[in-house]
C-alpha cells in the first residue's frame, strides 16, 4: 500500500505544470547577423553545460532570433554555426536562477575551405535584461564567507538595502529597503521556504536549515521585483547543488563553544555561574554522475546536536516559609537586597531582628479549612521539589523577592537542543538529509527531482522549561514531513 501511494505521488507530481513553480531555470535568447547588420535565419546556436555536458541546440528563425526558455543554471559554452561563416563563440556564460540573458552574434564569411572559430567572453551581468535588483552569491562566495551559524541566511546582512530590525519576538529579522518584515519571498528551487504563520516575524526565513554545502546560489533582489517571481517586494531565492561529469563531495565539522566567553558585569555582580553553550555541526556531501552527460545526483547530511547551560532565577520558600511560618517588617515594607528599604543582607540574614515579627499559617490564622498543609501535592510533590534559597541579589523576572519569605534559586538550566518562538533559533537538535537528481531526458525535456528531509527538536518557553532542577521541560518537535519539504521541477518543455 505505502509502495503503491509513493509511485502515486511521483505520477501526480510528474503532471504538476511549470507555472506552478516560481522561475527557477534561466531564459537566454538573442539574435545573429552578419557583419552588414542583415538578420540570418537558420542558424545552429549550441548551449553547452561545461560541468554536465548537456548540450541544448536551436535555430534562428526567420528574424534571425533565438531563445533558450530554460536552460539549468551553471556555466555555458554558447555557439553559433552555419555553413559560409566563421563559428561565434561566447565562453564562460554564467546564467542564474531565473536570469533572462541576451547575447548577440555577429558572423563574419568564412573564406573557402576556411574553418575559423571567434570566441568572445560574456559579461552576462550587462546581458541582463530582467529590470529587478538585486545581488547574486555564487558557490564560492558562499563557501569562502565566515558565517557562526553556517546558515546561508546570514550572508543577506552583507548585500546592499538589507538592514537589521527586532520583530516582535525581540529576534533581529532583515528588512529590504524598508519594506515591511513580511513582504519578502523566500525560495529554494522555485517554492516557498516561509513559514506563513510568522511571515511578519521572521522576514527571509526557510523552514528548513540551508546551509553553504546545499546551497550553491543565492540570488537577492530588493527592488523592482520581476512578477514572474511571485509575491513579495523583496525575492530571495536559493539553488540547491547539483550534481555534474566530476565526482565532488566535502565533510564537514563546526564547533561554537562558549569557553572562551566572559561574564557581563551583572552577572559578575550577582555572582552567577557561567553560562554553558556547544553547538557540533557535522556532515557531508557528494555529488557526480550516473551517467555522464545524462543523469546526476546529489546527496548532503547535515546533523547538529547542541546542549546550552542558561542562568535560571526562581523565586522560592524560605526554609521557615515552607513550614507555614511568614514573617514581616513592622517598620517597613518587606524588602530585599536591592530595596531601597532592604530587610535582610546579601547572605539572607535579618539586619534589624528587633523589628521583625512572624506569624503561623496554620496555629495563629484561625480557618478551620486550613489546619496544616495540603498532603495531597504541597507535601508530596511541591515542597520536597523546591530547593531553598541560594542567592538574595538576583531577581527573578516579574517579581522581586522580600526577603524574609521569599528568596532567589539561582542555577544553570540545561537546554538539550533549544528552540525560539518562530523557530528562528540556531540552536535546535537536527537530523537533516537532502537529495537531488538531474535527468536529461532528451534535447527539449529534463527532470529534476529534489528532495529534504529534516527533524529537528529542542526546548522551547513555549512548551515549559523547568524553574528547578527536579522540574520538567516541555520538548517541541515539529513533525517530520516529506511532502512539505519536497522541491520537484518536472519537464522543462519547450
Amino acid at each position: 500500500m505505502r509502495k503503491c501511494f509513493v509511485i502515486a505521488t511521483l505520477l501526480a507530481t510528474l503532471l504538476v505544470p511549470s507555472f506552478g513553480f516560481g522561475q527557477v531555470n534561466a531564459i537566454l535568447t538573442g539574435t545573429v547577423s552578419d557583419s552588414t547588420g542583415a538578420l540570418i535565419p537558420g542558424v545552429d546556436v549550441t548551449a553547452k553545460n561545461i560541468n554536465t555536458g548537456i548540450t541544448d541546440t536551436r535555430l534562428t528563425n526567420e528574424t534571425g532570433n533565438f531563445v533558450f526558455p530554460s536552460l539549468q543554471p551553471g556555466t555555458y559554452t554558447l555557439s553559433a554555426a552555419l555553413s559560409g561563416f566563421q563559428t561565434a563563440t561566447y565562453n564562460n556564460v554564467v546564467l542564474g536562477q531565473g536570469q533572462q540573458v541576451r547575447l548577440n552574434f555577429t558572423m563574419q564569411v568564412a573564406a573557402a575551405a576556411q574553418s575559423v572559430e571567434v570566441s568572445i567572453a560574456a559579461d552576462t551581468l550587462l546581458a541582463t535584461t530582467s529590470a529587478s535588483v538585486g545581488y547574486a552569491l555564487q558557490d564560492k562566495d558562499l563557501l569562502s564567507l565566515p558565517l557562526s551559524t553556517r546558515n546561508v541566511l546570514d550572508v543577506i546582512a552583507g548585500t546592499a538595502g538589507v538592514v537589521y530590525t527586532t520583530n516582535a519576538f525581540g529576534a533581529q529579522v532583515p528588512n529590504f529597503g524598508g519594506t515591511a518584515v513580511g513582504s519578502v519571498n523566500t525560495t529554494r528551487d522555485g517554492l516557498t521556504t516561509n513559514d506563513g504563520r510568522y511571515n511578519s516575524s521572521n522576514g527571509a526565513y526557510s523552514a528548513i536549515f540551508t546551509s553553504p554545502d546545499m546551497v550553491e546560489e543565492i540570488r537577492v533582489s530588493s527592488n523592482n521585483i520581476d512578477p514572474s517571481l511571485g509575491r513579495g517586494a523583496a525575492q530571495v531565492q536559493m539553488r540547491t547543488r547539483a550534481g555534474t561529469n566530476d565526482f565532488h563531495g566535502a565533510a564537514f565539522y563546526s564547533n561554537n563553544n562558549s569557553f572562551l566567553n566572559s561574564q557581563t558585569y551583572f552577572q559578575n555582580l550577582q555572582h552567577a555561574a557561567k553560562n554553558y553553550a556547544n553547538r557540533n555541526q557535522f556532515g557531508g556531501r557528494v555529488g557526480g554522475p550516473i551517467i555522464k552527460n545524462k543523469l546526476f545526483f546529489f546527496a548532503l547530511t547535515d546533523d547538529q546536536r547542541y546542549l546550552g547551560k542558561i542562568t535560571q532565577n526562581t523565586l522560592v520558600l524560605t526554609d521557615l516559609a515552607k513550614q507555614g511560618i511568614f514573617r514581616y517588617s513592622t517598620d517597613h515594607r518587606n524588602g530585599g537586597v536591592n530595596a531601597l528599604q532592604p530587610s535582610i543582607d546579601a547572605n539572607g540574614n535579618v539586619l534589624n531582628p528587633a523589628a521583625v515579627r512572624s506569624f503561623n499559617l496554620f496555629s495563629d490564622v484561625k480557618d478551620p479549612n486550613r489546619t496544616g498543609i495540603d498532603q495531597t501535592f504541597i507535601a508530596k510533590y511541591y515542597l520536597p521539589n523546591t530547593p531553598s534559597p541560594n542567592n538574595y541579589q538576583c531577581a527573578p523576572a516579574g517579581t522581586a523577592p522580600d526577603g524574609l519569605n521569599t528568596g532567589c534559586f539561582q542555577w544553570l538550566q540545561p537546554q538539550d537542543g533549544s528552540d525560539g518562538a518562530t523557530g528562528q533559533s540556531p540552536n535546535t537538535n537536527r537530523n537533516h538529509l537532502t537529495t537531488r537528481i538531474d535527468y536529461a531526458v532528451n534535447n527539449k525535456n529534463k527532470v529534476t527531482f529534489t528532495m529534504t528531509r529534516e527533524k529537528n527538536w529542542g526546548v522551547t518557553g513555549q512548551t515549559g522549561l523547568a524553574d528547578v532542577p527536579a522540574g520538567g521541560f516541555g520538548q517541541v518537535e515539529p513533525p517530520t514531513s516529506i511532502p512539505s519539504n519536497t522541491r520537484r521541477r518536472f519537464l522543462r518543455r519547450s
